[in-house]
């Protein structure tokens, strides 16, 4: 699997589709694609390798959001898939929103989901969108694998030398679990399904000439006329990390039966080629139509950008196809996610049947006709009933735990966060009443994710002994991380796509390592860069420390050095007499943290760092970051580390438990504003929060606003005028400790103990970036089930009330774009992943792909999702969420990754004699599965030795996918879902637009059965032919609400109708959409056979081929212009880059699947 830059955007909004109407959201209504972009592939290294993750994703948002009719101040929410985060600077989504020029105020959140990233952002925004938070929402995956740095880990070095850790191997392609590549998975499963080299060497030949094809015609190239499509479903499905190449082939049959579909109706297949055998043994287990399957090439001939991978096959089936009434499925190997698309294309043809597509988790697509409104879904020709969203208003939280917070390097430096995590979810989960099986999805917040290894998220719920099947998402929103976490939590219960959940943070400060970046070492010396420093603490808009802006709020408002010094002393105080009282025992839980050698496990039951300052010399102290500054260590918060969690249900959810509900969410709100004055962002937020629950201030008892320095608190009293007896009433960050992660979600454990029976609180995080979330908690006044009345919700807006809030509105897919997906280290690996996902925004519509992408950004807010793969389309899936909930109209989600700009990481600590060891931060964070330090080819190689798919089956799938990407370039597939790439050339030089995947053109076909295998030196089958490449690139959807979408002329492309996570063991990842297919298409009443085009996830070839054998799929509808094999796998945006394959002068019905 080669590495890529890649980016890819969808616009989202909600339907039905009028001129002229006001945004009066509905709960339920349709979630349009109005458009879908991406930028090409770049190699590895190659021509994208300049431009970051953010970079490449700002550039399909911008683009995503041009082609939607919306302006960039109407954009509510960005969500962006990005996996291999190490190095691109505080909270990547953010990055990418504000360099695409969105305001500043737009929410975004990053998802990592591994190659599922950019497809689960999109899955989230359409939750969003059905709930009726938002009506317009961007969503995308973005990659700048050429980027990632290498990781040197943060401690004691051993003798005899210093290895440096490769971040795209660690972060992104290895199966911690296991231990092993995610080509060893590959090669397990060539070896199981009977796939031999030369398969999937012709299957890679096939996939080269597939791109080049369709390079040449054009293909990617054509304009787009939204409305693209509509989304109708989709769903999550999981499988052993192992066994993910054939994660599609169980997912499928569900899917299909789900939907109501046979896949003999399907008449095309997009499976990620991330290894020619993750095709072939999807074509082979689900007895798919070869012809049909990545007709265009995939990712063994694109190249492979993580993030925006699963977004780019999405992408594909949008835009790509003229027949209507047709169905196509999207398959992307990973762990996770399913979902179906219904697809709009001009009104008034009522379409035959219900599309279906797949992608690391599987989507269904299908194109329809739009006038001016919009026609049913079914004709009576062909009858299927209508997904249905129900909603309950309440949303409770059963459990409320956290760990002590640790200080920097003391007690609790031993465990990683992933450990931290799982004992927090496991004492939450034995206080709630439930059982694991009852837990359907763990979301975390978790910004520092460098160097912990794949999924970090993932390997906390494994560690804490929660079922394989268990889906679970990754969330970058730095300090609101904790928060987002429950919030989006809450609108997955109030769709009902979950019953029970798990929602909290984790942040291990101390194991954060150093970075070096991927380039070539200058002369003299070289320096490493502080994880802690470069990704959680530096503005990166102003390339500034945070409390330097905080310095500037202290000049501002007159807050002087002796009040904040006062402040911190009190904050001292009240978390020492808060102990003696016993405030915080019902919280916290006692962590035991083994030693080396033989040395017995110290125990801690109590934050260590308020019983270090010495207040003699509190005033004394020196500032930190001006001479005559105001700021010391003493007044401002340390860095730590911790974890905390809750257990949150709806009403549905809590009659399968014996105990009562500790507290209700009530509401809450996400507001963005300019990254230097993030410290007042409560001030601006709150009112928003009093006005929405039709509440005043006087009538919360108590407020927990997090402190990261004083002046912050100090701020946001003197602005809101509150009671500073009501205010963090023992203590907090100043005093407990700031663990990043989780910092949030402490804020609402502590109020959940804190507040009396029927009292309200406001948990309030600032948030670093510009973005900031309010949850709003009140404590049941009877017993369970028997709760006061929910207040009112009142009409909301970004601008002054222009939406009304309206629940459960459809949610329409305005617009979508991608980057190219550049080759490892070659075209885009000069920008970052915020710079390539800002080409995205700007192109069509987090904080820096924001910023650089054109939005404001002092308004958009945003939020980072990491879910690996799958952190594109969960950025999607949660905009969606947020839309339907109301709370938002237009939003932004996507992925980036510029996995060319990963870097290397140094561990944290006292160098020992001899050298340092750095870590590659891709393999790293995202090739090694944690739990067991197994690689993610590993598990693909065990699966095709169970499977019997050969080396041979894998290089003809390969092969197939570079014939069919080549075939996609000739005939134009690709036009409409990429936005060039500016690439400077040089003082006086016209700069170069690149608008080529790079990928698909470096391989001679020739060679591909004579490549080594890369897993296995004896018996292997996976070699760099027949998977995907590491790569660069971005991509954003611009989402919205039905109502939203009427204010702008674009018509939508299409509609979001249905989501679904699920999980698997991490070693049989593969396997995920096997499993999670058939319970899609039974949810949604359809039949494989119903679906005409399939786009699955070609991590490895061996994944599409799986799939296909196991599913029972026709080749010839999966992955028909060729998948991750042929285009490249950027792992945050791969996930968006499949909602991007419809287009107006290819119109027909589309899917897919991303088994993630």
């Amino acid at each position: 699997m080669e590495l890529f830059a890649n980016n890819i955007l969808f616009v989202l909004s909600l339907a039905p589709w009028s001129r002229n109407f006001s945004v009066s959201s509905k709960r339920n209504s349709d979630v349009l694609i109005l458009s879908a972009v991406r930028t090409p592939i770049g190699s590895f290294r190659s021509t994208l390798s300049g431009l970051s993750a953010t970079q490449l994703g700002a550039v399909a948002i911008k683009e995503a959001v041009s082609r939607s009719g919306y302006a960039p101040d109407q954009i509510q929410e960005v969500y962006m898939g990005n996996v291999c985060q190490g190095g691109n600077g505080q909270a990547p989504a953010r990055q990418a929103l504000i360099f695409a020029g969105l305001p500043k105020t737009t929410e975004c959140t990053t998802i990592n989901k591994v190659c599922a990233s950019g497809m689960k952002s999109i899955m989230l925004a359409t939750q969003n969108l059905k709930c009726g938070d938002q009506q317009i929402m961007v969503a995308g995956g973005m990659e700048s694998m050429s980027n990632v740095p290498y990781y040197m880990t943060r401690g004691e070095t051993p003798y005899g030398g210093v290895k440096l850790v490769d971040g795209i191997v660690f972060d992104g392609l290895t199966d911690v679990y296991n231990k092993i590549h995610m080509g060893n998975c590959a090669e397990n499963t060539a070896k199981k399904l009977s796939i031999t080299r030369e398969q999937q060497d012709e299957y890679g030949i096939n996939s080269y000439k597939r791109t080049a094809d369709a390079q040449s015609k054009g293909i990617f190239k054509s304009q787009t006329v939204p409305p693209l499509a509509r989304v109708v479903g989709f769903a999550d499905a999981a499988t052993d990390p192992i066994d993910f190449p054939i994660a599609p082939a169980l997912a499928v049959p569900k899917l299909l039966q789900k939907c109501g579909i046979k896949k003999e109706d399907v008449a095309m297949w997009e499976i990620n080629e991330a290894f020619s055998v993750v095709v072939l043994a999807n074509i082979k287990m689900l007895d798919i139509d070869p012809s049909k399957v990545n007709i265009h090439g995939g990712a063994v001939s694109l190249g492979h950008p993580i993030g925006m991978s699963g977004a780019r096959i999405l992408l594909d089936d949008v835009q790509l196809y003229p027949t209507q009434d047709q169905i196509f499925v999207s398959i992307m190997e990973g762990y996770k996610l399913i979902g179906i698309l219904k697809l709009i294309m001009k009104m008034g043809i009522c379409p035959k049947r219900l599309p279906l597509f797949c992608l690391n988790f599987t989507v269904t697509l299908r194109k329809r006709n739009f006038s001016h409104s919009i026609p049913l879904l079914y004709s009576t020709s062909a009858p299927a009933p209508k997904v249905q969203v129900e909603r309950k208003k309440e949303v409770l939280i059963m459990s409320a735990v956290r760990t002590p917070v640790g200080s920097f390097c003391g007690t609790l430096s031993p465990l990683r966060a992933p450990r931290l995590g799982a004992i927090v979810i496991k004492e939450a989960l034995s206080r709630s009443g439930f059982s694991p099986e009852h837990v359907q999805e763990v979301i975390f917040g978790h910004v520092l994710q460098a160097g912990i290894g794949q999924f970090p998220v993932r390997q906390a719920v494994l560690y804490a002994d929660l079922p394989v099947t268990t889906d679970c998402t990754a969330v970058n929103k730095l300090g609101s991380s904790g928060i987002k976490s429950i919030m989006l939590a809450a609108q997955n219960l109030k769709c009902r796509q979950n019953d029970i959940m798990i929602a909290g943070g984790m942040e291990s400060t101390s194991n954060v390592p150093y970075y070096l970046k991927r380039e070539f070492t200058p002369y003299g010396s070289v320096k490493l860069d502080d994880g802690i420093l470069k990704d959680g603490l530096t503005d990166v808009y102003n390339n500034i420390h945070m409390g330097l802006c905080c310095e500037k709020q202290s000049e501002n408002m007159g807050i002087s050095r002796a009040r904040q010094d006062e402040y911190g002393m009190m904050s001292y105080k009240r978390r020492t007499e808060g102990a003696a009282k016993g405030a915080f025992k019902n919280e916290i839980v006692c962590v035991n943290v083994p030693q080396k050698g033989r040395r017995l496990e110290t125990k801690l039951g109590e934050d260590e760092e308020y019983k270090q300052i010495e207040f003699d010399t509190f005033k004394t102290m020196k500032p930190i970051y001006l001479k005559e500054g105001t700021i010391t260590a003493a007044n401002g918060s340390n860095v730590g580390d911790g974890a905390a969690a809750v257990v949150v249900c709806n009403e549905e959810g809590a009659k399968k438990s014996s105990k009562k509900p500790l507290a209700r969410i009530i509401d809450y709100v996400d507001k963005g504003i300019d990254p230097i004055d993030h410290s007042i962002g409560p001030a601006f937020a709150i009112p928003l929060l009093l006005k929405k629950s039709g509440m005043k201030k006087e009538d919360i008892a108590l407020w927990e606003i997090n402190e990261p320095f004083s002046v912050v608190a100090l701020a946001n009293i003197k602005m809101l005028q509150l009671d500073p007896d009501k205010v963090n009433v023992h203590g907090g960050a100043i005093c407990i400790g700031q663990a990043l992660g989780m910092a949030g979600t402490r804020l609402v454990v502590h109020l959940v103990h804190s507040l009396n029976p029927g009292e309200y609180g406001i948990a309030c995080s600032d948030n670093g970036g510009g973005g900031f979330q309010i949850i709003l908690n009140k404590w049941p006044l009877l017993a369970l089930l028997q709760l006061p009345k929910r207040c009112k919700s009142r009409s909301i807006s970004k601008t002054e009330d222009v939406f009304e809030r309206k629940i459960n509105e459809e949610v329409l897919v305005m617009s979508a774009v991608r980057t190219p997906i550049g080759s490892f280290c070659k075209s885009l690996s000069s920008f970052s992943a915020p710079q390539l996902c800002a080409f995205a925004i700007k192109a069509k519509p987090a904080r820096q792909a924001t910023i650089f992408g054109g939005l404001p950004a002092d308004t958009v807010d945003c939020t980072t999702i990491n879910k690996l793969e799958a952190s594109g389309m969960k950025s999607i899936m949660l905009a969606t969420l947020n839309l339907k909930c109301g709370d938002q109209q237009l939003m932004v989600a996507g992925g980036m990754e510029s996995m060319s700009n990963i870097g290397f990481y140094l561990n944290r600590g006292y160098p020992r004699y001899g050298g340092v060891k750095l870590a590659d931060g891709i393999i790293h964070d995202c090739q090694i599965i944690a739990h067991n330090q197994v690689h993610i080819g590993s598990c693909a190689e065990r699966l095709a030795k169970k499977m019997k798919i050969t080396r041979e089956q894998q290089d003809e799938y390969a092969l197939n996918s570079y014939k069919k990407r080549a075939q996609a370039d000739e005939n134009g597939v690709f036009k409409a879902e990429m936005v060039p790439v500016k690439i400077s050339q040089g003082k006086g030089k016209k700069d170069l637009d690149f608008l080529v995947d790079e990928e698909y053109k470096n391989i001679d076909l020739k060679n591909l059965p004579k490549l080594p295998t890369i897993f296995k030196d004896d018996g292997g089958t996976i070699t760099c032919g027949n998977s995907s490449s590491f790569n660069d690139g971005a991509a954003a959807v611009v989402l919205a609400t039905e109502s939203a979408a009427k204010t702008v002329k674009t018509k939508p492309l299409a509609r979001i109708v249905g989501f679904q996570d699920a999980a698997t063991d991490p070693m049989e990842f593969c396997l995920a959409t096997v499993h999670a297919i058939p319970k899609l298409l039974e949810k949604h009443g359809m039949k494989k056979e119903d679906v005409a085009l399939w786009e699955i996830h070609e991590g490895f070839s061996l994944m599409a081929i799986v799939n296909k054998q196991l599913l029972d799929l026709d080749p010839a509808k999966i992955n028909v212009h060729g998948g991750a094999v042929a285009l490249g796998h950027p792992i945050g945006m791969t996930g968006t880059r499949w909602c991007h394959r419809v287009t107006p002068s290819n119109r027909r019905d589309a899917g897919s699947c991303n088994n993630m």
